[in-house]
């Protein structure tokens, strides 16, 4: 099986369902291939196996690498198990995907598709592409899907225009499904030519049932459009097991590519670690001197000490044992309307790797110096987390020093 990190695209960070983000997995995906050495998990089922290519053929540049896959000709469809159903490696029936249950945190399933407007298709032309969802007992329980085509008419979004549309349903065939039905919110992905992921977001919407997320995105990592589809009957202790198939369940173009498929189970959210700190007995009011050089540049003998300790949610102090990610400080100047740290950070003392903590004498230690900060005004100095995939800082530290014209004075919140 094919193991690589990637970056995905899911509608909630990892700290909360609810926000539109970028995050990376901390670990590597239960399943990832991009077609350079195979067409592993994509090679199943008889009939409907990927076809690997080289970059640029029949006009594609590979979204990575130096190969992709692609459905030629016309009419044929691939069909893969993300690795295997339910997350059992190879599987592909319902015997072997029996008994297993729906990942604690959700997964996510993606594949990039090739979007060639310039291809000379017919209008209406389509490609409905699904990944569904198994039961408990290891049966198929329901298609969630992405229903697109190419269009130059003069009706619906984007009219008198070539360009893809899609929506999203949990039908597929020209039949059961209308990439332009107005009652499934379709949209114009693009007028132009290139690469666009296809993820499916598969979670608990805090309720007990299963959510989807079916979102589209740019090469940019930029979000096009998100549906969200569930049923109250799709309950997670009850109907719903774990990753099914994927499956361009039709397809009418000539040449339809695709790259870069993988599925991720969602690691557990950070831990928050709540910042104590930056005031007495840890730290004291401090009065730095310093003596007017060559404008905007001071002197600044006597580096201003920040001093706290991190605590878990159980109030156990957290040591630099306890986490791989030292904190970071951060200085932001006039309200926090700016960051006024320079891309080389004046740090000095205790700092280590120029903005991070070091964990000394039973607490966190940073040293800073101010001889850079020549605008006058105030500083105001926090706490954040050294890797937002490790813990979150919250809440933080605060304090503040002001710098005067030629003194500097320092004070804590």
């Amino acid at each position: 099986m094919h193991i690589k990190a990637k970056t995905w695209i899911i509608a909630a960070i990892l700290i909360g369902i609810g926000s539109l983000g970028s995050v990376t997995p901390a670990s590597a995906s239960d399943f990832f291939n991009d077609f350079e050495t195979d067409t592993e998990g994509w090679d199943i089922f008889a009939g409907f196996e990927a076809s690997r290519v080289a970059d640029g053929t029949n006009g594609v540049p590979s979204a990575s690498g130096d190969w992709h896959a692609e459905q030629d000709p016309q009419g044929s469809t691939s069909f893969g198990n993300w690795g295997g159903y339910n997350d059992m490696d190879g599987c592909a029936s319902t015997a072997c995907a029996a008994g297993a249950t729906f990942p604690e945190n959700g997964y996510v399933t993606s594949v990039d598709v090739y979007l060639d407007v310039g291809a000379d298709e017919a209008n209406d032309t389509r490609f409905d592409f699904s990944s569904a969802v198994s039961m408990p007992d290891g049966n198929f329980r329901r298609d969630f899907v992405f229903n697109c085509g190419f269009y130059n008419d003069a009706t619906g979004p984007g009219a008198e225009t070539d360009r893809f549309i899609c929506s999203a349903s949990n039908n597929a065939t020209r039949g059961n499904a209308f990439p332009k039905n107005p009652g499934r919110d379709p949209v114009v992905v693009t007028d132009t030519t290139g690469w666009f992921t296809f993820q499916h977001f598969f979670y608990d919407d805090g309720t007990g049932v299963l959510a989807v997320d079916l979102s589209i995105m740019d090469s940019a990592g930029n979000v096009v459009k998100s549906w969200t589809l569930s049923d109250p009957t799709d309950t997670i202790d009850g109907t719903v097991g774990g990753n099914r198939y994927a499956w361009f369940v039709i397809n009418e173009f000539d040449v339809l590519a695709y790259d870069d498929t993988s599925r991720v189970s969602v690691p557990p959210p950070a831990p928050v670690l709540a910042c104590e700190g930056f005031e007495f007995p840890m730290d004291r009011a401090v009065t730095v001197n310093r003596v007017r050089q060559n404008p905007p540049f001071f002197d600044s003998p006597n580096p201003l000490p920040f001093k706290m300790r991190l605590f878990d949610e159980a109030g156990v102090a957290v040591t630099g044992q306890d986490i791989f990610s030292p904190p970071v400080v951060d200085v932001m100047f006039d309200g926090y309307e700016e960051d006024v740290v320079p891309e080389e950070l004046p740090f000095v003392g205790l700092g280590d790797d120029g903005n991070r903590f070091i964990f000394a004498h039973n607490k966190w230690q940073f040293w800073l110096s101010t001889r850079e900060f020549g605008a006058t005004g105030t500083y105001y100095v926090t706490v954040s987390t050294g890797d937002e995939a490790e813990y979150v800082v919250d809440p933080t530290c605060t304090g503040t020093f002001t710098i005067t014209n030629p003194f500097s004075w320092f004070s804590w919140w």
